[in-house]
Order: structure tokens, then sequence, then C-alpha cells
């Protein structure tokens, strides 16, 4: 599997998620449809946390990684907010409490995660990528239509 890494700085203002999202248009290419819709999903929530939970102002960076390498891509959301313990952040299914559904999400369509905080609060997720990237079979295919050596 070839390696695939991305990282963006964004500061930490309320469009922050939709262009974390806007950002890893194209990873498709690399992890396939499903997987990348997943990404997105749990990228835009996480930065969304941020925003709304770490105390940052707006000039602070919000940074995101993404890595992907030896069957596995990893993710990671980072910013200089306090911190939090995620074992007290829990879905409030009435909404009392202003606690949403991203970290569910994340320990849901995740195989694993968890939350760091050292001189920042790095919260990551790692799930299973494909055996070959699209783009690479994709090529090959296209080799074997055209009948041209790719």
């Amino acid at each position: 599997m070839s390696t695939l890494r991305l990282s963006l700085r964004l500061p930490a203002s309320p469009k922050a998620p939709g262009a974390a999202r806007r950002a890893l248009d194209g990873l498709e290419l690399y992890i396939g449809d499903d997987l990348c819709h997943t990404i997105k999903l749990l990228v835009s929530e996480l930065v969304t946390n941020s925003v709304r939970h770490g105390a940052l102002a707006e000039r602070d960076m919000i940074e995101v990684s993404v890595a992907s390498s030896g069957g596995s891509v990893r993710v990671e959301v980072l910013d200089p907010g306090p911190g939090f313990d995620p074992n007290d952040h829990r879905v409030s299914l009435d909404g009392d409490e202003g606690i949403g559904w991203g970290l569910y999400l994340t320990d849901h369509l995740t195989r694993r995660w968890g939350v760091s905080t050292t001189e920042q609060t790095r919260v990551w997720f790692e799930t299973a990528a494909p055996p070959t990237p699209r783009m690479d079979t994709e090529r090959r295919h296209g080799s074997a239509a055209t009948g041209l050596d790719g």
C-alpha cells in the first residue's frame, strides 16, 4: 500500500468544520468513497468539538492530519485547548448538556481512538484502509482498456 499524508491548519472559527471537510475532497481516490465519507464526518465532528468546547480564540489554530500506511488510516485533530476526559463526555439523549454525537460516532465507527493532552489536545482515531488504493486500481484498468502500458 502506498503512503498518504495530508495535513492542514485552520483558524478556530465556526467555518473550520466545513473547511476541514472540503480539504479532504479527493481523498476517496486513495481510500474509497465509504471510508472517505466516514473520515470526513468524524473530522467535521472533532473539529466542531474543538471550536465549541476547546475555549479557543479565533486566532488559535486547529491542526488536522491524515496518514495512511500499512493497512490503516490515522487521523489526528489537535488544538491548544485545555483538554478533556473522554469518559466524562457521553451522549445526552435529551440534549440538556449540550453534548453531541462526535465522540460517540468516533467510538463506533473506528477501530480505536484516544485523547492525549500534553502541550495540546490531540484526539486521534484509526480505521482499516482498503488493501489497494483505488487510484492504483483505476490506473491498471485504464491501461488494460486502452492497451497502453502504464
